[in-house]
This record gives structure tokens, C-alpha cells and sequence, in this order.
């Protein structure tokens, strides 16, 4: 995406509307586009995962390192830049749609990890900024929050996010619950939180060795550690997009078709390869 300021230098994205218009979106006005759904995105990454029998190659604990990678890379791409400007002025088009790319990745990644734990992840991500909001309107009042966990699915029951909650909700609320906040939430900030909250998911898992499918080996109170960790990471995965101008479920759908290029089913199939081996 170009990207251009205007004559008060507030950074601006371009999106291009379905007549091939340009548009300008400020700092304002910023949003998600589309109506996906986290559960529409969860389902087509395990689909996709299915098709090609991979499903071996993704425990919970692979799946974290996988996810762990894809965050270094991208804060690879910040690590020299010094404080950048929300909206990305500063960067090229080429590094902007690598943002986007490695935001994606992450996402996938988080994705899966919520499937393979059994962690409904919207469920947990409005919980956590319901509480958030009780807190900040009454500090001193906040012991009668519920804690409790969404209701556990039978083995066999097939697993699924529960809620239909867009991106764009879910951003919208997040941004309206801290948009008064004293932080500096800079993108390189965020960015920071994010490395931060991925840390302390990787804790949990550290020492447990292997863990299976929806983390039997754990306890309760370990699994409800390992929400609210997943909850953070999209959360502040949300926010850095949205400081970035980075449309993610866009970009997430576009990263989704170009790996389906990538990993053909009958070149892929039940191998964990890298793509440049199938070239």
C-alpha cells in the first residue's frame, strides 16, 4: 500500500474501494474490513492443515514454537527502525506488506494453537476485556468478576469457537477500552507487549514436555493461565495491526491463498517439509 500524509501530517493508509477508488483512512477512521469472523478464519486454517494431514506435525507445543518464530520475524523488521509513526509513513510498500505478512503468520499460528488447546479464543478475549472494563470503572470492586471457564467440550465433540465476533468488533472494543489510557502505544510499544505476552504463554509450556490435544496433562487453573495468555497475544496482535493500518483478516485471507499456492495438497501431503523443497 502507498502511503501518503496529509497536510497535518497524521499518517494515512489507502484502501481500495470496490469501484477501484482510492480511499484515505487517518488515524480516526481506521478500521477492519469485511466481516470475518475468528471462527471463519479457525476453520479454514484447520481445514486447510487437514487437507494435507498435518495434523501430526501440530501438538500444542510445536504449534507455540511455529508461533514463536513468526513473532521474531516480525520484529525483525522493526529492530533497527527506531520509533516508527502510527500508520507506518516511515516504511516502503515492500516492508509494509511484509508487516502484514509476518501479522498473518502470527495470527494462523494463534489460531491453531487455540484449536489444539481447545481454548475458545473470542469467548476469552471479550471475558478479558469485560473484566478490564469493570476494573478500570471500579478498581476496589472487581472480586465478584466471573473466573470461571467456558464449558468444557466431551472428547469427542467436534471443537469450535462459540462466538461469531468479527475482527473489527473485537478491535473496535479493545481500542474504545484503552483509548484513554496514559500509555505510549507507539506500534514498536505494542510490539513489544506482544514479544512480552508470548513469553509468558511459552512459560506455561516450558517444562511440561509433550502435551496432547486440548491439554489433558494441565490443570484447570494452568489451562485458564494459557486463555488468558492467548487472549493477550490477539489482543495486543489486534492493536498492533490497527497502529500499523494493517487490515489483518485482509491480509490474513491473502496469506491463506498464497500458502494453499505453496503447499499443493499432493505435494504436501503428510510431509513437514518447507515450500522450496516442493519447487
Amino acid at each position: 500500500m502507498e502511503q501518503q500524509n496529509s497536510e497535518n501530517c497524521s499518517p494515512q493508509s489507502i484502501n481500495i474501494d470496490n469501484n477501484g477508488d482510492t480511499k484515505s483512512s487517518t488515524k480516526e477512521d481506521f478500521k477492519f474490513t469485511g466481516l470475518l469472523s475468528l471462527e471463519d478464519l479457525r476453520s479454514k486454517q484447520i481445514h486447510f492443515i487437514k487437507e494435507r494431514n498435518w495434523e501430526q506435525f501440530h501438538p500444542p507445543r510445536n504449534v507455540l514454537i511455529a508461533m514463536v518464530g513468526e513473532v521474531g520475524e516480525l520484529a525483525e523488521i522493526f529492530q533497527w527502525k527506531g520509533e516508527v509513526t502510527e500508520g507506518l509513513p516511515e516504511f516502503s510498500e515492500a516492508e509494509r506488506k511484509h508487516v502484514g505478512e509476518e501479522l498473518s503468520d502470527v495470527l494462523l499460528y494463534l489460531l491453531d494453537l487455540s484449536h489444539q488447546c481447545k481454548i475458545d479464543l473470542p469467548y476469552h478475549v471479550q471475558k478479558k476485556i469485560f473484566s478490564d472494563k469493570v476494573k478500570r470503572l471500579n478498581p476496589h470492586n472487581s472480586e465478584n468478576l466471573d473466573n470461571s471457564s467456558e464449558q468444557p467440550l466431551k472428547d469427542d465433540a467436534p471443537f469450535s469457537f462459540s462466538s461469531s465476533s468479527t475482527f473489527e468488533d473485537l478491535r473496535k472494543k479493545w481500542i474504545e477500552l484503552i483509548k484513554n489510557g496514559t500509555q505510549v502505544r507507539s506500534p514498536r510499544n505494542i510490539l513489544l507487549a506482544l514479544v512480552c505476552e508470548v513469553g509468558k504463554l511459552s512459560e506455561i509450556f516450558q517444562w511440561k514436555g509433550e502435551v496432547s490435544h486440548g491439554l489433558p496433562e494441565l490443570t484447570g487453573k494452568e489451562c485458564d493461565t494459557v486463555a488468558d495468555k492467548i487472549s493477550h497475544v490477539l489482543l495486543y496482535l489486534l492493536e498492533l495491526s490497527y497502529r500499523c493500518h494493517i487490515d489483518l483478516p485482509t491480509v490474513a485471507q491473502d496469506k491463506m491463498t498464497a500458502n494453499a499456492q505453496k503447499y499443493s495438497v499432493e505435494k504436501s501431503y503428510g510431509k513437514a517439509n518447507k515450500y522450496t523443497d516442493y519447487q
